[in-house]
C-alpha cells in the first residue's frame, strides 16, 4: 500500500482514547463510518485528528479500487477524501497522505485523473508556498509543464525569498521549453543562495545548450567548488570540453567520475550521459564511437526516446536506413514530440519517400500562410517560426542540452519547401503552386530529378496543371545525369548500376511527360513520348506503368486492338477483390467489346503476369528484333548483407543495413538482439532474403541496477512513458522518478525571441 493509515496520523500518545480505538478498526469501510459518527459530535480539539483519520481511511478505500483498476470509483473516493481534509494541513499529513493521492493514481497509469486530483489538492493549500511547490514538483515528474509552471509561479509569489522554489520554477520553465525564463530563475536562485547545491550545475547545462561552452565550464567548476564530488557536474564538464574539441580534458573529467564515486560509478552506465555523448560525437562525424555510445544508452534504457533518436541519427548518417527507422518506431511507443516525428520524416526524405515524410511532418508541425511553421512544445506551448530549425531548437536544447541539431541546412530547406508545396497544392492559388513548386525543385542542386518526378505527379493530380507538369518532367530529364552519377543514388533500387539507374530515371521522366502531354490534349506527342519511355525502361518492371499510359492514349485515338494488348501487358493486379480492381475492370470491358465475351482473357492475364510479352516489346522497339527473351536487369554486384529491404506502405524500398557492428566497448556487453524487437539470428548467420518487418515488439525487461544517484538529465518528452508508468516498473517496489533537473541562463545569450525580457 502506498497510503498507510498508521503513517498518516500524528502520534497518538496524547490523542483521546476514542479516536485511537476507532483508528484501530481493521476494516476501512467500518472505520470510515465510525469516524463520521465521531466527527458529528467531536470537540474542536479532536476535529483535526478525526478528519485526518477519516481522509486517510477514505483514501485507503479508494486505493483498493485503484488496485482493481476501477478508476471511476477510485477517483470519486480520492475526491471524497480530499473533501474531508482539515482546513489547515500539517506538513506530516500533507507528505504522507495528501500528495500521495495523485502520486498513487499516476503510478497506476491514470495520468489525466492524477492531474485532476492534484489540481483539487492545490485549492486546499492555496496559501502555503512550500506545499504548492511540492505539488509543482509532482507535476514535473509526470511531464505536466503547464500545471507545474502555474503552481510554482504562485508559490514564488507567496514566498519570493525561498531559493528552492525558484530552482523548482526554473526546472518547470525548462520542462515547458521556456529556456530564457529558466535561466533567469536559476540566476535568481543563486542570488537568493550563492551556495545553492545545484543551481550552478543546472545553469551550466543551459549555457551548454546555447553553445556557450566556455561559460558552461566555468559554471560547472563553481558547482564543483561547492560540492567537489558532484559527478553530474564532472559529466557536464566532460561534454563541454568535448564540444570544444578538447578530448584529453574530456576524458580526464570522466576519469574523475570513476575516482570520486564510492560505489564505483561507471559513466558508461549513465543513459543520459551516453545519449548526449552520442550526439556530441555525431556532430564531429566520429560515427563509430557515436554508435557505441548510443548502443550503450539503449542497453541501459531501451525506452528512452532521445537515446533512440541518437541511434537513428547515427544510422542515418551511415546510410543504414532500416536500422534508423526501427529505432524511431520503437521510440514512438513511449514518446510523441515534434523532434521525434521530424526525425522520422527526415529519414523518409533521405529515401525520397516524400509522402511518408509529409505524414510525419504533419504530426510534428503545421504550416500557416505567411511562411510560419507552428507546433506545440512541452505538451502545451504553441510556438511559431519561419524556420524549422529554430522551431525545433527548444526541444533538443532543453532535453539534452544540444546546441546544434544533427540535421544539415539542406535537409531543413527541403523539408520546408516540401511542406509549403504540399500546402499550396491543396489550395486554390495557381501562383502559389508555381512559386512553391519552384522553391521545392531549387531547394538544393542534389537529386533535383527525384524531386521533379514527385512534384510532377502531384501537379498532374490537380486539374489545369498539365503544362507545368510537362516543364517539371523536362527538368527531371535535364538533371538526370547528375542524379544517377553516384552508386546507390537511386534509393529504391540501391544495387542498380549506372545503366540501370539511367533507364529508371529516364523512363520515369518520359512517362511523366507523356502522361502530362496527354492530359494537356496533345495526344500525338504523348504517344511518341510514352513510346520513348517504354523503350527507355526496356524490360524493367516499371515498364508496365508506361505501357498502361500508352494504352489509354491508343484507346483515346481509337486503336482499340493495340490498346487492349498494351492494357494486358501493363496490367498490375490491385490489392483488393476482383470487383474493386479498376484496372481489371477496364480490361474486361474492352475485351468484351472486342470479342463479345471474356473467354480466353484469364489465360492472357496469367501469361502477362508471368513476364512482359517479348513480342510486344520488340514491336514497340523496346527490345531488338533478335531478342528471344528479355535480358537480365542491369545491376551491380552487392554484398549479401545488403541484398534486401523492407517496404513501407508507400512502396519505397529502403535497403537493409550491413550486419557488421563495431566492437562492443570494454566494460559492457552488448546483446545481439535489441530488447525492443523480436528479431535475432545466430552469430555469423547471413541476412534473410525476405524483407524484414520494422514493427517494434515490446518485451518485458528485467530489473535494472543503475548506479546513477543524480542523473545528468531526467527523462524528457516522454509523456506516454509516464502515462503508462504502472506497466514500466523497474523494480518490484517502484518509486516516483526524481523531479526533472532544470536550468537557466544569462540574458546576453537569449535566443528565444518570444520570451518577454
Amino acid at each position: 500500500m502506498l497510503i498507510l493509515v498508521a503513517g498518516m496520523i500524528p502520534a497518538l500518545a496524547q490523542a483521546p482514547s476514542a479516536i485511537e480505538t476507532l483508528l484501530a478498526i481493521e476494516d476501512p469501510v467500518s472505520r470510515v463510518a465510525a469516524l463520521r459518527a465521531l466527527i458529528s459530535g467531536a470537540k474542536p480539539s479532536e476535529m483535526v485528528e478525526a478528519r485526518e483519520g477519516l481522509a486517510a481511511s477514505l483514501a485507503q478505500v479508494a486505493e483498493k479500487n485503484l488496485a482493481a483498476n476501477d478508476i471511476e470509483k477510485a477517483a470519486a473516493g480520492f475526491r471524497a477524501a480530499i473533501a474531508e481534509f482539515p482546513m489547515k494541513l500539517s506538513d506530516r499529513f500533507f507528505m504522507t497522505t495528501a500528495i500521495r493521492i495523485p502520486q498513487a493514481t499516476s503510478m497506476r497509469g491514470y495520468r489525466s485523473e492524477a492531474i485532476d486530483l492534484a489540481r483539487l489538492l492545490e485549492s486546499r493549500v492555496a496559501d502555503d508556498a512550500l506545499k504548492l511547490a511540492a505539488i509543482g514538483e509532482y507535476y514535473m515528474t509526470i511531464e505536466a509543464p503547464g500545471d507545474a509552471i502555474r503552481t510554482l509561479e504562485k508559490a514564488a509569489r507567496l514566498n519570493d525569498k525561498e531559493p528552492q522554489i525558484h530552482r523548482l520554477l526554473a526546472g518547470a520553465y525548462r520542462l515547458g521549453l521556456r529556456l530564457d525564463e529558466a535561466i533567469a530563475e536559476y540566476q535568481l536562485t543563486i542570488g537568493r543562495n550563492p551556495g545553492d547545491n545545484r543551481a550552478y550545475y543546472e545553469l551550466g547545462n543551459l549555457y551548454r545548450a546555447h553553445g556557450a561552452l566556455t561559460d558552461a565550464i566555468e559554471l560547472y567548476r563553481k558547482q564543483l567548488v561547492i560540492e567537489p564530488r558532484h559527478s553530474p557536474s564532472w559529466k557536464g564538464l566532460s561534454l563541454a570540453e568535448l564540444g570544444l574539441g578538447r578530448q584529453v580534458e574530456s576524458e580526464a573529467a570522466l576519469a574523475k567520475v570513476r575516482e570520486i564515486s564510492a560505489a564505483g560509478e561507471d559513466p558508461e552506465m549513465d543513459v543520459y550521459l551516453q545519449t548526449q555523448l552520442a550526439f556530441a560525437l555525431l556532430a564531429q562525424r566520429r560515427l563509430t564511437p557515436a554508435r557505441q555510445a548510443a548502443e550503450r544508452a539503449l542497453v541501459i534504457e531501451p525506452r528512452y526516446a532521445w537515446a533512440r533518436i541518437a541511434a537513428a541519427e547515427v544510422e542515418l548518417a551511415s546510410g543504414q536506413y532500416f536500422e534508423a527507422e526501427r529505432n524511431l518506431l520503437a521510440a514512438q511507443q513511449y514518446a510523441g514530440f515534434p523532434t521525434l516525428f521530424f526525425t522520422l520524416g527526415k529519414l523518409y526524405l533521405a529515401v525520397d519517400d516524400y509522402d511518408g515524410a509529409l505524414e510525419q511532418f504533419a504530426k510534428a508541425f503545421r504550416y500557416q500562410p505567411g511562411e510560419q511553421f507552428v507546433t506545440t512544445l512541452g505538451g502545451s506551448r504553441e510556438v511559431k517560426s519561419g524556420s524549422l530549425r529554430e522551431l525545433l531548437a527548444r526541444e533538443h536544447r532543453a532535453a539534452i542540452f544540444l546546441h546544434e541539431p544533427p540535421t544539415d541546412p539542406e535537409t531543413f530547406r527541403i523539408a520546408e519547401a516540401l511542406t509549403e508545396m504540399d500546402r499550396a497544392l491543396r489550395g486554390t492559388s495557381r501562383e502559389a503552386v508555381s512559386v512553391a513548386t519552384t522553391k521545392f525543385l531549387d531547394a538544393t542542386r542534389n537529386r533535383q530529378s527525384i524531386r521533379a518526378l514527385y512534384a510532377g505527379q502531384r501537379l498532374l493530380a490537380i486539374q489545369g496543371f498539365a503544362t507545368r507538369a510537362i516543364e517539371v518532367a523536362e527538368q527531371a530529364l535535364a538533371n538526370a545525369e547528375k542524379t544517377i552519377e553516384l552508386e546507390g543514388s537511386l534509393r529504391d533500387y540501391p544495387n542498380y548500376d549506372r545503366e540501370g539507374r539511367e533507364r529508371i530515371i529516364r523512363g520515369r521522366a518520359l512517362d511523366l511527360k507523356g502522361w502530362a502531354l496527354y492530359k494537356a490534349g496533345r495526344e500525338k506527342e504523348a504517344a511518341e513520348v510514352l513510346l520513348e519511355a517504354v523503350r527507355a525502361y526496356g524490360t524493367l518492371p516499371e515498364t508496365r506503368r508506361a505501357l498502361w499510359h500508352l494504352a489509354m492514349v491508343r484507346e483515346s485515338a481509337g486503336n482499340l486492338e493495340q490498346a487492349l494488348e498494351l492494357y494486358i501487358a501493363g496490367y498490375q493486379p490491385g490489392t483488393g477483390a476482383k470487383d474493386t480492381d479498376v484496372g481489371r475492370t477496364v480490361i474486361e470491358l474492352l475485351y468484351t467489346r472486342l470479342h463479345g465475351s471474356r473467354e480466353g482473357l484469364e489465360e492472357r492475364l496469367r501469361r502477362s503476369a508471368d513476364g512482359l510479352p517479348v513480342g510486344l516489346l520488340i514491336a514497340l522497339g523496346a527490345l531488338p528484333p533478335e531478342s528471344a527473351e528479355p535480358p537480365p536487369v542491369p545491376v551491380s554486384p552487392a554484398p549479401a548483407t545488403n541484398a534486401g529491404g523492407f517496404e513501407r506502405k508507400t512502396g519505397i524500398v529502403i535497403p537493409r543495413p550491413d550486419t557488421g557492428k563495431p566492437a562492443a566497448p570494454s566494460g559492457i556487453s552488448l546483446p545481439r538482439t535489441d530488447p525492443m524487437f523480436a528479431r535475432s539470428r545466430p552469430a555469423g548467420a547471413p541476412e534473410e532474403s525476405k524483407p524484414l518487418k520494422a514493427e517494434p515488439v515490446i518485451l518485458p525487461l528485467p530489473p535494472l541496477a543503475m548506479a546513477i544517484t543524480d542523473p545528468l538529465t531526467p527523462f524528457f518528452n516522454q509523456q506516454r512513458f509516464f502515462a503508462r508508468w504502472d506497466g514500466l516498473r523497474l523494480s518490484a517496489e517502484p518509486e516516483m522518478p526524481p523531479p526533472p533537473v532544470a536550468t537557466r541562463k544569462r540574458r546576453v545569450l537569449s535566443v528565444d525571441p518570444e520570451t518577454p525580457k
